[in-house]
C-alpha cells in the first residue's frame, strides 16, 4: 500500500505546487504529428481555480478553452481511492486521524521536485490542466498562454511557444547495461530528462516475445548507479531485457538494444523473506521464516527512523526464528530488520517492518467461533468483541492445524461478527482450520481465537460405471462393469426399469464389480443400470443403461437334410425354416463307432460339398446346426457309400 501510494505521488506530483500566489505555471507540451498536447501544473489543489488557454498566431489571440476541475460526482467512479485522495484531498475526511494523515500526504508531495510529472493524462483531464489542440498545421510556430484565475482574479500565467516542424519522438535509451549480483539483476542506462519515465521488457526462453516487466512506469533517481532491479529470476535462470522511454504524455520510444541477465547461484547466506510482528503490553514479538540450512543464527536490528542508523538488539545470536523485544518505549515508532548468520557470513537485511507503540493495547480475544456448513460455503459466526475502538475482524485459515502462517481470507476488515468463506465443492475431502482476530482503529490485532476444525459436506457424486460384460441364462443374469476410482467410494447398486420407475435389484451393498441375478427370468426386453455410491451417500447418475432380452433356449428346427452324390463329391443340402438360423458345421467318421471329426469351417449358407473322399468307402455324417443365440441342434447320423 505504501509503495503504491508513493508511486502515485510521483505520478501526480504535477498537480501540486508551492502555495505562493506568484508561483509560475510549469507547462509541458509536444506535437504528436496531428495535434499539440499541453498539460500544466496548478499552484494549489485545495482551492478551486479556473484556467484559460489562449493561442496567438499572426497577431490574433484566440481563447481556445476555459477549464476547471471536474466535480467529485463526475469522476468518483473513474479513479481508485488513492487517485481520488490526491485530486480531492479532504473529501470524506472526518476524523482527526484522517485529517492528519491527509495533511502529511500533501506535505510529502509538495516537498518533492515539482519538475517531475507523470504520465497520468486522465488525472490532468480531471483537474482541468490538459488540452489537445487539433486545429494546427504543419511547419508553423504557435504561441500559447495559460492563465490561472481564483474567483475571477488572475493569480498566475505562463506563455510558451511550440513548433510543428516534426513529430516529437521519445528518445531511445542508450548505453543500456545489466549487472548481476547476489540479489538479482541491476540495470542502468543514459537518462535524457528528469521528466521521462521508463518501461522494462523481459523475454525468457522458450518465449519469442518481450513482455513488460514493470506494472507502473519506472521513475529513476539520476544520482543512483542502479536505475532498476529485477529480483524475479530464479537461481541459474537467464533472461533478455530491453527498455523504452515514456514521456509525460505516456508515449513510448523504440526499444533499446537488448542485454542478457544471468542470475547465478552465489554462495552466501539466504536473506530472510517474511517477518510478522505484533505488539502487546509494550513488548514487540517478531516471527520470521526459518531457514532450511543447518547452523543458522539470527540477528535483530532496530531504529526509530526508516532510513536511520540501525543497532543490533540481541546480545547473542538467536538460534530460533522468533524474538521478543522488551526494551521499547511508549509513544515511539520502531523499524526492524533481521539477518541470518551462517558459516558463509551474514545475509543481507530483510524487509523493514514498522511497529508503532502509540496504541499497543489489542482488543480482547474473539470467543465462541461457530460454523454452519453448506455445499462449498463455510458460514462462520462468533461473539461480538466489546471494545470502544473496535473496527472489525479478520478471518484466517489453513489446511494444517499446526501451520505457523495462516492465510487471511478477507480482503477488507469484516464489520460484523459473520463471514462466509466460499470454497470449491469438490474439495470436501480436506479439513480446514479457522481462527478469528479482532482489530481496533490503530490496527492492533487481538490474539487468535481458538482454532475451529471444518470439513465441507461431500456433495459430489462418483461417476457412473459402465457395463463391460453381460450374459443372460435361462434363470440367471450375470453382469460385470468397469471399476470407479473415487477416494471415498462405498459400493454399487443395480437397477432395472419397471414402467417409469427404477427398481433396485440388490438387497445388500455390492462391493465388487460383478453381480449375479439368480432365479431371475427375463420375459421381455428390459433396461439395466449400475450406479456408484460414495461414503457420504452421494449416488452417481443412472442415465446410461444396457438392454437385455429373454434368452432363446429353443434349438433350430430342421425340416430335412438331403445327401446326394455328384462328380465333385457328396453334396449336403439343409431344409430349415428357423428365423434365428445362423449356420452349421459338418462332422464325419470313417467307421460307425469311430470318433467324428469336423471337416468344415462354420458355414453361413445351407449347403456344403464334401470333396475329400476315397473310392468305394463308407462315411458317416453328422451336422451341428446353430441359431444366433448359440443353441445347437445335432442331426441324426447318416451312412453313405461313396462309389465314384
Amino acid at each position: 500500500m505504501v509503495r503504491s501510494l508513493l508511486f502515485l505521488c510521483l505520478l501526480i506530483v504535477n498537480i501540486y505546487a508551492n502555495k505562493s500566489l506568484d508561483q509560475k505555471v510549469t507547462v509541458f507540451s509536444k506535437y504528436d504529428g496531428n495535434s499539440i498536447l499541453i498539460k500544466w501544473t496548478t499552484p494549489d489543489l485545495q482551492r478551486d481555480f479556473t484556467y484559460k488557454l489562449y493561442r496567438t498566431n499572426n497577431s490574433n489571440r484566440i481563447l481556445l478553452s476555459t477549464l476547471k476541475k471536474k466535480s467529485y460526482e463526475e469522476v468518483k467512479n473513474k479513479f481508485d481511492q488513492e487517485s481520488l485522495l490526491a485530486i480531492f484531498p479532504y473529501r470524506n475526511v472526518n476524523t482527526l486521524d484522517e485529517k492528519i494523515a491527509t495533511k502529511i500526504f500533501l506535505k510529502n508531495i509538495q516537498s518533492m521536485l515539482t519538475s517531475i510529472i507523470g504520465s497520468r493524462t486522465d488525472i490532468s483531464k480531471a483537474l482541468g490542466t490538459y488540452y489537445e489542440d487539433k486545429t494546427v498545421r504543419l511547419k508553423q510556430k504557435y504561441t500559447y498562454e495559460v492563465e490561472v484565475f481564483e474567483k475571477d482574479k488572475k493569480i498566475a500565467s505562463k506563455s510558451f511557444n511550440i513548433y510543428t516542424y516534426k513529430k516529437a519522438i521519445s528518445p531511445t535509451p542508450l548505453a543500456f547495461k545489466v549487472e548481476e549480483d547476489d540479489d538479482g539483476i541491476n540495470f542502468s542506462w543514459q537518462v535524457d530528462s528528469l521528466f521521462n519515465s521508463y518501461n522494462m521488457y523481459i523475454r525468457k526462453s522458450p518465449s519469442t516475445q518481450f513482455i513488460r516487466h514493470n506494472k507502473y512506469p519506472i521513475l529513476v533517481n539520476v544520482k543512483s548507479d542502479i536505475l532498476y532491479k529485477d529480483k524475479t529470476l530464479k537461481k541459474n535462470e537467464m533472461a533478455e531485457y530491453k527498455v523504452t522511454t515514456v514521456d509525460v504524455f505516456g508515449e513510448e520510444s523504440a526499444f533499446s538494444s537488448s542485454a542478457t541477465g544471468y542470475y547465478k547461484d552465489f554462495l552466501m547466506t539466504n536473506k530472510i523473506k517474511y517477518i510478522n510482528t505484533s505488539i502487546n503490553n509494550f513488548r514487540v514479538k517478531l516471527l520470521w521464516n526459518k531457514s532450511k540450512s543447518k547452523n543458522i543464527f539470527y540477528n535483530i536490528y532496530r531504529s526509530n527512523i526508516l532510513n536511520g542508523k540501525y543497532k543490533k538488539v540481541n546480545v547473542k545470536p538467536i538460534p530460533k526464528n522468533f524474538y521478543v523485544d522488551k526494551t521499547i518505549t511508549s509513544g515511539k515508532n520502531y523499524y526492524y530488520y533481521i539477518t541470518a548468520v551462517s558459516p558463509l557470513g551474514e545475509s543481507k537485511p530483510s524487509m523493514k517492518k514498522l511497529v508503532s507503540s502509540f496504541d499497543v493495547i489489542a482488543p480482547p480475544k474473539v470467543k465462541n467461533v461457530k460454523v454452519n456448513l453448506n455445499p462449498g460455503k463455510v458460514n462462520l459466526s462468533w461473539d461480538n468483541v466489546k471494545d470502544k475502538n473496535l473496527i472489525g475482524y479478520n478471518v484466517y485459515f489453513a489446511m494444517n492445524k499446526d501451520d505457523k502462517y495462516y492465510a487471511k481470507v478477507n480482503d477488507k476488515i469484516i464489520k460484523n461478527n459473520k463471514y462466509i468463506h466460499t470454497l470449491p465443492k469438490n474439495l470436501s475431502r480436506f479439513n480446514y482450520y479457522y481462527k478469528v482476530t479482532a482489530v481496533d482503529q490503530k490496527f492492533n490485532e487481538s490474539e487468535y481465537s481458538k482454532i475451529l476444525k471444518v470439513k465441507l459436506p461431500d456433495v459430489i457424486a462418483p461417476n457412473q460405471p459402465i457395463f463391460s460384460m453381460q450374459k443372460v441364462y435361462k434363470n440367471k443374469i450375470y453382469l460385470q462393469w468397469t471399476p470407479i476410482y473415487d477416494y471415498d467410494l462405498s459400493h454399487y447398486n443395480i437397477y432395472t426399469q419397471e414402467g417409469t420407475k427404477l427398481v433396485k435389484l440388490n438387497s445388500k451393498k455390492i462391493e465388487k464389480t460383478q453381480f449375479e441375478l439368480n432365479n431371475y427370468k427375463l420375459d421381455s426386453l428390459k433396461k439395466f443400470m449400475v450406479s456408484a455410491v460414495d461414503k457420504s451417500g452421494n449416488e452417481s447418475l443412472k442415465d446410461k443403461h444396457i438392454l437385455l432380452n429373454k434368452r432363446d433356449t429353443q434349438a433350430p428346427l430342421l425340416s430335412s437334410i438331403k445327401y446326394s452324390q455328384s462328380s465333385s463329391g457328396i453334396k449336403i443340402l439343409l431344409d430349415i425354416k428357423d428365423n434365428d438360423y445362423n449356420g452349421f458345421e459338418v462332422y464325419r467318421s470313417s467307421g460307425k463307432s469311430i470318433e467324428f471329426f469336423k471337416i468344415s469351417n462354420f458355414i453361413k449358407t445351407k449347403s456344403f460339398t464334401d470333396k475329400t473322399l476315397s473310392k468305394d468307402t463308407k462315411y458317416w455324417y453328422q451336422l451341428w446346426v446353430y441359431d444366433k443365440t448359440g443353441n445347437i441342434k445335432k442331426s441324426d447320423t447318416k451312412e453313405i457309400l461313396w462309389k465314384k
